[in-house]
């Protein structure tokens, strides 16, 4: 078994109360998340018009199989929440 050293906040957008109109609400659920490993990718830049550039930074996670992340959820990394750019 790899050990998962390390641990990252995720948080997923659940269904709520319904509102005073029945509408349903969403509300954000936040778990641990233990993982082996992570990495910053190379930030590219983009420029989409004059005076406008485009930063992207991304991380990889190392975790483990089936770990209960999805793709709509939303991860913790270096105090910034980025959203899940991919089916894990």
């Amino acid at each position: 078994m790899i050990p998962t050293p390390y641990t990252l906040r995720v948080r997923s957008k659940v269904d709520g109360d319904p509102d005073e109109f029945g509408n349903v609400t969403s509300t954000w659920v936040e778990r641990d998340w233990l993982v082996h490993g992570y990495v910053e990718g190379p930030a590219t830049t983009e420029q989409l018009g004059s005076n406008r550039d485009l930063s992207v930074v991304s991380y990889t996670v190392l975790a483990p199989a089936g770990s209960g992340v999805g793709e709509y959820d939303e991860v913790r990394v270096a105090g910034e929440w980025y959203a899940v750019n991919a089916r894990p």
